[in-house]
């Protein structure tokens, strides 16, 4: 598996109007890359928002034309890939790890996650306070 990530640049973050931008952006990049003979190595291709992961059964020197490819079709949009290691990847908000050709799906944390809460008596809104707790309680039940 490999993950695909895109820097940005040129759309204001809080805008209303970004997310949508990025989204028809991301779509035309898509339609026009699917057109590289490279692209019918992939098995899988998934993005949510500009977080893109997939399965490639090319070789390696493939994947890197691919990688070329696709970072010369917009001047501003950059692919960057990371590789699964020990048949494991971090994807957004899980570890996806393959098990006998099936996928195991776990919660990823940060190694800077500390499962720390602001404490009840902080001078913090409360709904900052809430918010830490809440993400675990989440976390937890989905």
């Amino acid at each position: 598996m490999i993950k695909f990530i895109v820097s940005k640049s040129g759309l204001i973050v809080g805008n209303l109007l970004s997310p949508l931008l990025a989204e028809i952006l991301m779509d035309e990049l898509e339609n026009s890359i699917q057109i590289n003979p490279n692209f019918k190595h992939f098995v899988f291709w998934y993005r949510y928002v500009d977080d893109i992961i997939t399965c490639f059964t090319g070789t390696d020197r493939s994947l890197k034309n691919f990688e070329n490819f696709i970072n010369a079709v917009h001047p501003n949009i950059k692919f960057t890939t990371e590789i699964e290691s020990d048949k494991s990847i971090d994807f957004l908000e899980l570890t996806i790890t393959r098990l006998n050709n099936k996928f195991d799906f776990s919660i990823f944390h940060k190694p800077s996650h500390t499962d720390t809460i602001i404490h009840n008596s902080s001078c913090h809104p409360y709904p900052h306070q809430m918010a830490a707790f809440q993400s675990m309680i989440d976390t937890q039940i989905n």
